[in-house]
């Protein structure tokens, strides 16, 4: 939605608009799937990505705690709404960036995941119909300017996006004769990115290459 945003605020330098696994309808608060577990907004908003270091390391007490680094990190995102088993799934992905103290045997975490930057963007493009509205704007450009639009949508059954959604993109797109490129991914995640790495990297050289010729 931000790069929607952008693309329909500042055209003029936009060479192409690629939009991974997102639809523009209008998503209610009650969609979102990992809110806070205290319902702390401030908390939520304050949250800090750079995690730190959580232990001295595995098998030594920090001031007598002697739970382990990965039960930390469960800890806090669970408490923000995630669930657990994505925790180890993030470590491993690199979502959760870790990495070794010189001289030490602690790790130092940073989180690729931000709470807060979820909750803003339900509150400033999810739960109005910014969506399509920013959508018909870019469809209204094209006589000024008419850059692609690639719109990469998920395997069917784990995508977030709505098909009726995806087809209005695209008529709302013909109805002012602009150009939208549908891409699909069998197997993909909402991440297409890591997901379907090779085939989302190909695409987007492919897109970058085309711009950069126009």
């Amino acid at each position: 939605r931000i790069a929607m945003s952008y693309a329909e605020r500042y055209p003029q330098f936009v060479k192409a608009l690629v939009i991974e696994d997102m639809d523009i309808r209008v998503r209610p608060m009650e969609m979102n799937m990992f809110r806070s577990k205290s319902n702390n907004r401030d908390a939520t908003i304050s949250f800090e990505r750079d995690l730190g270091v959580l232990s001295r390391g595995e098998g030594n007490d920090h001031d007598g705690d002697s739970t382990s680094d990965e039960e930390k990190l469960i800890e806090i995102f669970v408490a923000e709404g995630y669930p657990q088993e994505s925790v180890g799934k993030w470590l491993k992905e690199g979502r959760i960036d870790k990495q070794k103290q010189p001289s030490s045997s602690s790790f130092y975490y940073f989180s690729e995941v931000n709470p807060a930057f979820r909750l803003l963007c339900y509150e400033q493009f999810f739960i109005t119909d910014h969506g399509e509205q920013t959508w018909l704007k870019l469809a209204k450009q094209s006589k000024h300017y008419n850059f692609p639009i690639h719109v990469m949508v998920a395997d069917q059954d784990k995508t977030v996006c709505d098909e009726e959604s995806i087809w209005l993109m695209k008529n709302m797109m013909k109805n002012d004769d602009r150009f939208m490129v549908l891409h699909r991914y069998k197997g993909a995640t909402h991440s297409i990115h890591n997901s379907s790495m090779k085939e989302f990297l190909g695409d987007l050289r492919t897109i970058i290459h085309t711009a950069s010729l126009g």
